[in-house]
């Protein structure tokens, strides 16, 4: 699907398919959001203004590169692991048997399909991190393309954690539901704080 022409991941989106939903179409909305904020990055460095903080912006401008090229097969991940749970609904389950195998799946499955969106959660919260550090050598000419990928990061991060939700509200298994939404809630918050920062420096930067 990552090697897809773009009109044909989109077609597909719209389609009346499960895959790709909306753990594919967060995965690629964050890896958009990262790559547009190592582009960001790259008209940052090598600046005479801030030549004092070359190394700051190279070690975020990597730390950035290394999470965009996570993030893009997430797309393909989180449509193997949600067809491994329509997989498991689709077992037979006439017998006694059959329902304790099928049960046993898709708890499995539910389980497996969290993994990705948790992941996706942290990532955002690495790339949002390592803009942090450097955002205030940001020049005003690029400041909307800042503004622009903290909104994609922002956005694939909080659709993560609606699919992290949905998947827990089924889980038989509460305490590793539970678990797994409280590492996610802390993660969030992260997100949601280096977003505020970075908008703030957006603003701040459209307003002189």
């Amino acid at each position: 699907m990552i090697d897809a022409p773009f009109r044909e991941f989109v077609d597909s989106l719209a389609a009346r398919s499960p895959t790709p939903g909306g753990g594919a179409a967060a995965s690629a909305g964050a890896a958009m959001g990262a790559a547009l904020m190592a582009m960001v990055v790259r008209f940052t460095v090598g600046k005479k203004a801030h030549a004092d903080r070359e190394p700051e912006l190279q070690e975020a401008l990597q730390r950035i590169e290394r999470c965009q090229a996570l993030l893009l097969p997430m797309v393909e991940r989180d449509m193997a692991s949600f067809e491994r749970v329509a997989a498991a609904y689709k077992l037979p389950h006439d017998t006694d048997q059959e329902k304790v195998v099928r049960s046993r799946a898709i708890q499995e499955a539910l389980a497996g399909a969290m993994v990705v969106p948790e992941e996706l959660i942290h990532i955002v919260r690495d790339v949002f991190a390592a803009v942090s550090r450097i955002a205030d050598c940001v020049g005003r000419n690029i400041v909307s393309d800042l503004g622009a990928a903290a909104e994609l990061l922002q956005s694939g991060a909080r659709s993560a954690e609606l699919l992290v939700r949905i998947n827990a509200a089924y889980l038989h298994d509460r305490d590793q539901a539970r678990a797994t939404l409280g590492r996610v809630a802390d993660v969030m918050k992260d997100v949601r704080s280096h977003h505020t920062a970075v908008n703030t420096r957006v603003e701040a930067l459209l307003k002189t």
